[in-house]
């Protein structure tokens, strides 16, 4: 039974040192630095995205060969990734209100 305040503090547990790490990690980067052909890289990157939408919703699954609106998506998408990695200083100062 808790009689007092140091009895109090004696049950609360000590302080412990924490360390967090965070390692930024890109997909589409590690599939950029394994190849350069183009048009494979799309394809991959659509087959990736058409594997994470059927996980997502396995009702309404696509199979076959890949739809053109599944390739422009992955190519959207790898144009969005590259434009953010090449000017991120610029769109963290439009983020915050700034002017470029």
């Amino acid at each position: 039974m808790i009689t007092s305040d140091r009895d109090y503090l004696k049950e609360l547990k000590p302080p412990a040192d924490v360390l967090l790490t965070s390692c930024k990690f890109s997909l589409i980067d590690d599939i950029l630095k394994c190849s350069n052909n183009y048009t494979k890289m799309l394809h991959l990157l659509s087959y990736i995205f058409r594997f994470i939408k059927n996980c997502r919703n396995p009702s309404v699954k696509s199979s076959g060969q890949l739809h053109y609106s599944e390739v422009n998506e992955a190519e959207l998408r790898l144009i969005k990734n590259l434009q953010t990695s090449a000017f991120k200083e610029e769109i963290d100062i439009l983020a915050k209100g700034g002017c470029i």
